[in-house]
C-alpha cells in the first residue's frame, strides 16, 4: 500500500473528517474506550518511565446549555496534540489524556482553553491528575 493511502487510512481510523474547516479533528472516546486508553497510557508511561496527565472538565454543571457543550467539545478536539486522547468520564464529564505531560503542562493547557472557549464554564475549575505523581517517583 503506497504511504499517502496508509496515512490517510490511519486518519480516517482514529478522526473524523470535520466538514465545517474542511479538517481532521478528534474523535471523542466512549467512556469505556476511554478507560482503556487511560490504563494503556499508566502502562505505557510504567514501561518508558515518562509521565502522563489527566484534566478531567465538568460539563453538568447548572447553566451549561447543550450547545455551550458542543462547542466545547468541538473547540478541545482541534485544540489537542495528535498524541492526546479525549473522551468520555462519566455521564457529565470530559477527560483529556496528555502524555509526556507535567501537571504543570497540564496546568498551562486548561489555561489556554479558558481564553480560546470564552464560554460560562469555568474551565480553570477542572481536575489535573498526573501520573506518576511526584510522590510515585523514587
Amino acid at each position: 500500500m503506497p504511504l499517502p493511502d496508509l496515512i490517510n487510512k490511519f486518519a480516517n481510523f482514529h478522526f473524523r473528517l470535520d466538514n465545517s474547516n474542511n479538517g481532521y479533528i478528534k474523535k471523542v472516546y466512549p467512556e469505556k474506550e476511554f478507560f482503556r486508553i487511560i490504563e494503556n497510557e499508566r502502562e505505557r508511561a510504567n514501561r518508558n518511565k515518562h509521565q502522563f496527565s489527566l484534566i478531567i472538565f465538568d460539563l453538568g454543571m447548572p447553566g451549561t446549555d447543550t450547545n455551550t457543550k458542543q462547542n466545547f467539545l468541538k473547540k478541545i478536539t482541534q485544540r489537542v496534540r495528535l498524541i492526546d486522547e479525549i473522551g468520555r468520564y462519566g455521564p457529565k464529564r470530559v477527560g483529556i489524556v496528555l502524555p509526556y505531560t507535567s501537571a504543570n503542562g497540564a496546568r498551562e493547557f486548561a489555561d489556554s482553553l479558558d481564553d480560546l472557549l470564552q464560554t460560562s464554564i469555568p474551565i480553570s475549575i477542572c481536575t489535573i491528575y498526573t501520573y506518576p505523581s511526584k510522590n510515585d517517583v523514587d
